[in-house]
């Protein structure tokens, strides 16, 4: 059996946040507080170890854990719009950490 892609997801502007939803959330994107994102939310899987990028500083993908049967166990993005099960979390990280200075290898100060 071929299951082939309605493309009217893709064009549709009211379908715009279910296009911008991604495999491991909670519920569909931008149905959130505005201007709100995954990693600021209290069921954002905070990693001990690796939270950030070492290029970039920025956070790593990581999961959601609000309970839900059967929710997909991906891993995605933490700029992620959030969604109607949103809950604030005041200790959340930065998106980026920028109190280190980037030097190179074998360079410095």
């Amino acid at each position: 059996m071929l299951i082939t892609q309605n493309t009217r997801l893709a064009t549709l502007p009211e379908h715009s946040h279910i296009r911008d939803t991604h495999i491991g959330q909670a519920g569909i994107a931008g149905q959130g507080p505005e201007d709100t994102q995954c990693y600021q939310c209290a069921f954002w899987q905070l990693k001990a170890r690796g939270l950030r990028d070492k290029q970039s500083s920025r956070l790593k993908d990581s999961r959601c854990l609000y309970p839900i049967h059967g929710k997909a166990d991906a891993a995605f993005p933490a700029d992620a719009m959030s969604c109607r099960n949103f809950q604030f979390e005041p200790q959340h990280p930065q998106l980026f950490d920028w109190s280190q200075p980037k030097t190179k290898k074998g360079k410095s100060e």
